[in-house]
């Protein structure tokens, strides 16, 4: 389960557009979303078929952290998404060598930092998709858009 979430001190969200930033976390869910899909190794087709739509959390109000003063109040607002096929966490997270599902490197595997994965997605489907640096390079433009 990927979740994209923003908590955000109660104390700025009266001068932010609350509105525009569950939007913008939502843009930014379904976007990561679509990255995600099509960095999926693809074989049949069943994983990058396999991910559950972007659907709203719970959110609300909730207390954390703080100054001497007390806890922070903080409003929070996230989206989460899923993929349901029953090996998506291997396509992740790689295999370890000698166990199943892939115990040695074959034509379609490769090893990469003690783990074999997908040749399709070496290092996992995250990092084929470069989620990191598009969530870099994207916030600031949805930042700019949603937050005016």
């Amino acid at each position: 389960m990927i979740r994209i979430k923003a908590d955000i001190p109660k104390s700025l969200t009266d001068a932010l557009n609350m509105k525009g930033l569950d939007d913008l976390v939502k843009e930014l869910a379904l976007q990561i979303r679509a990255r995600m899909i099509q960095g999926t190794p693809r074989d049949s087709g069943t994983a990058q078929r396999s991910y559950s739509p972007v659907k709203r959390e719970s959110g609300g109000l909730s207390f954390s952290g703080g100054t001497g003063d007390g806890p922070v109040q903080r409003r929070s607002v996230g989206y989460s998404f899923g993929n349901t096929a029953p090996y998506s966490h291997i396509l992740e997270t790689g295999s370890t060598p000698g166990k199943k599902p892939w115990p040695n490197v074959g034509p379609r595997t490769v090893l990469k930092d003690g783990r074999i994965y997908s040749s399709q997605a070496p290092g996992g489907i995250m990092e084929t998709a470069e989620i990191e640096a598009y969530v870099n390079q994207t916030l600031p433009q949805l930042i700019e858009k949603y937050l005016k």
